[in-house]
């Protein structure tokens, strides 16, 4: 085992059982494997390639051990990432030097916080925020830092939970109420046995939250690629199979939401937003 596995090992089992008493095994072992693994993040490169988003520099709000970092800088892409826990940049400087790869790529992944971002203003032609924004301090101030180091023309991706909305808490791996009050949570996890820590570190965010600190601000063209998605599947299902609306709408709701509703996965925010001048 290499002092990277052992370091994130290590420190990933700790995490989940001081935080949120996970303790299933074959999980957190896939957990371990996709961070150790940077090629576990092509799917996200892949959807980048598609939109040629990956021509210019590049921006990952909290970029824990740095997979998704280290993988564009092995495709050759100009790659950021920012992340203020300590072991994580520690985890990351080991793999870079146990993979052999240039001794420059240990300083594209900076300590900070979204908070304040350590950027200049127009920094960067792509920022995603990938299951970020429900642990910071500020949500507000972290999108309006993403912003102000977006250049014109760039694009912000935003994925996170959408608590508003969701019966299932993906770090708990827990069913919840939607924005379950955290004194109630206390006692919900309590009779589970279950510690307390974690819901210290969540923001119970929503989308209509996220929408709010984004129309603060000008300039900005946010596109709902949930509910495109969604669209594009119902228009399928009205054109091909010639059902009506209503019934295409529901089928459409039931497939896309069926883990959803079966209290497995959350309920997600999935966000583009450009930045128009």
């Amino acid at each position: 085992m290499t002092l990277s596995d052992k370091i994130l090992r290590q420190h990933v089992y700790r995490d989940f059982k001081r935080y949120f008493g996970v303790k299933d095994v074959e999980y957190i072992e896939s957990v371990i494997n996709t961070w150790r693994n940077p090629e576990a993040m092509d799917f996200l490169w892949a959807e980048i390639e598609r939109n040629q988003e990956h021509r210019g520099r590049i921006l990952d709000m909290a970029a824990g051990v740095g997979t998704f970092v280290l993988r564009g800088l092995i495709k050759g892409y100009d790659v950021y990432g920012i992340e203020p826990e300590e072991w994580k940049l520690t985890y990351f400087r080991t793999k870079v030097t146990e993979l052999g790869l240039p001794e420059h790529y240990k300083s594209r992944i900076i300590k900070g916080v979204g908070e304040q971002l350590p950027f200049a203003d127009s920094s960067f032609d792509y920022i995603m925020s990938w299951q970020t924004l429900e642990h910071v301090q500020n949500v507000e101030r972290c999108i309006s830092e993403m912003i102000r180091v977006l250049k014109k023309g760039g694009k912000l991706r935003i994925r996170c939970p959408d608590y508003g909305c969701s019966f299932y808490d993906p770090h708990y791996r827990l069913p919840f109420l939607p924005k379950m009050n955290k004194k109630l949570a206390r006692i919900y996890l309590k009779i589970l046995g279950r510690p307390t820590l974690g819901l210290y570190t969540l923001q119970w965010i929503t989308k209509k939250q996220i929408a709010k600190s984004l129309e603060k601000i000008s300039g900005l063209e946010v596109i709902d690629v949930a509910e495109l998605n969604f669209q594009r599947l119902v228009d399928k299902a009205t054109k091909k199979y010639k059902l009506p609306k209503f019934v295409a709408n529901l089928l459409a709701d039931l497939y896309i939401n069926r883990r959803v509703y079966t209290f497995r996965v959350e309920r997600e925010i999935n966000l583009a937003v450009i930045k128009k001048f």
